[in-house]
């Protein structure tokens, strides 16, 4: 099992959570929009090329309450962007 951290965040391997895919990625973007984008083309990928399906995925994200970026409203419209369904919890 391989372990390790990037920027002080811990990777955790598939293997030792007994779930199958790839490792997690962690990735830093200019802004937040950005970082939406790639997610999203991400998303498109892994359901267009490895039949990934959409209903197998989530996305995590933290958002502090004094973040002036409207986190929320850009996300959901990225994921509308690129024709990808999402249900929203929070």
């Amino acid at each position: 099992m391989v372990t390790g951290s990037v920027e002080e965040q811990e990777i955790t391997p598939p293997q030792s959570t007994r779930r199958k895919g790839p490792d997690p990625v962690l990735l830093r973007a200019k802004s937040w929009s950005p970082e939406a984008q790639i997610v999203a083309k991400t998303i498109k990928n892994l359901h267009s090329e490895k039949l990934v399906p959409y209903d197998d995925m989530l996305i995590l994200y933290r958002v502090k309450h004094t973040h002036i970026v409207g986190v929320v409203d850009t996300l959901k419209y990225i994921l509308n962007k690129y024709g990808i369904p999402f249900t929203w919890v929070t």
